[in-house]
């Protein structure tokens, strides 16, 4: 038996100190990294020191200021970001994960397809999630998506993120924006799934628990471009989902009968008599069935009732 120590094993999300290497990487990290011990020893050394990706969420309702934040964290962290790394399709976002990006690129995935009333958003963002972060870690990126509810993503495929963001609120006044903020932690011998603060021992020495992140607004330029680009995504959006419920309708439409039709449906299959209640003065044609069946107004129910009474010879109501 060897007689040398056991290396240690260091949870490094869970770590209260910085790892002991860290700062002869001060000089290469952005300012803004710098300044967040949260980004400092967690986030950024990730994609430019430990040769690993990085996965973050951020959830919130339309207008918490979350799409915002993350042009901001991944301005933060990426200094050459820019809008063309921003993509508001999972088909887009995965064309641009598969792309050669340098080591410690950001990438955003914005849940505009939510916002737009696609349902099937989350299906399909848990198979490109799926599928990207089981081929996506020796690439050195990182990724931010933005959606309302990170309970909708697969547990799965939650567990592969590393951060999760959840927007509690926005000062317009002061350009701020404010997220409680979590490492998530997996037992990988139970598969549950933790979601945790960080606490760490700051630069004064003290221990503390780091509860949030607050963002600054993303730069001018940034914001302009990203404003444009969402709004030209936006507009082919609804229009695409306008000439999809011009097509529903029409296809309605021309699927509906005729009042004639469905009068000499009703006749050619011999089904009058589902068409007959009874109440106390007497039995009537139940033109509320008809409507139920058909999806025929009320005017059109008259027409048919008064159509199939007469090539029927009934004696109803």
């Amino acid at each position: 038996m060897s007689s040398e120590a056991e290396p240690e094993i260091v949870d490094r999300m869970a770590a209260h100190t910085a790892p002991q290497n860290l700062s002869s990487y001060y000089p290469e990290m952005p300012d803004r990294v710098r300044e967040n011990l949260i980004l400092r020893r967690k986030v950024w050394p990730r994609m430019n020191v430990y040769n690993e990706n990085w996965m973050c969420f951020l959830a919130g309702e339309t207008g918490d200021g979350k799409s915002y934040a993350a042009l901001r964290l991944a301005e933060a962290l990426d200094p050459n970001f820019d809008v063309s790394r921003v993509t508001y399709s999972v088909e887009e976002f995965l064309e641009l994960a598969a792309s050669d990006l340098p080591e410690g690129s950001i990438l955003v995935l914005e849940e505009t397809g939510v916002a737009a009333g696609n349902r099937n958003w989350y299906t399909v963002a848990n198979q490109v999630l799926d599928a990207l972060t089981q081929t996506w870690r020796h690439r050195n990126h990182g990724a931010i998506m933005t959606a309302p509810d990170f309970d909708l993503i697969d547990s799965h495929v939650q567990r592969r993120f590393h951060h999760l963001g959840i927007m509690v609120g926005k000062d317009e006044s002061a350009g701020l924006s404010k997220a409680r903020w979590k490492y998530i932690q997996t037992n990988n011998e139970t598969g549950k799934m933790y979601k945790k603060y960080h606490r760490m021992i700051g630069d004064d020495g003290v221990l503390r628990r780091h509860k949030w992140m607050k963002f600054q607004l993303p730069s001018p330029e940034l914001v302009r471009e990203y404003e444009a680009t969402k709004g030209e995504y936006t507009d082919d959006l609804i229009e695409d989902l306008l000439e999809r419920v011009r097509a529903e309708n029409e296809q309605a439409e021309a699927e509906q009968l005729s009042p004639m039709e469905v009068a000499k449906e009703i006749l050619d299959e011999n089904c009058v008599e589902e068409y007959i209640s009874e109440a106390s003065g007497g039995e009537y044609f139940d033109r509320d069935i008809l409507k139920m069946d058909y999806g025929v107004s009320e005017a059109e129910s008259k027409q048919i009732k008064k159509y199939v009474v007469r090539e029927a010879d009934l004696d109803v109501m």
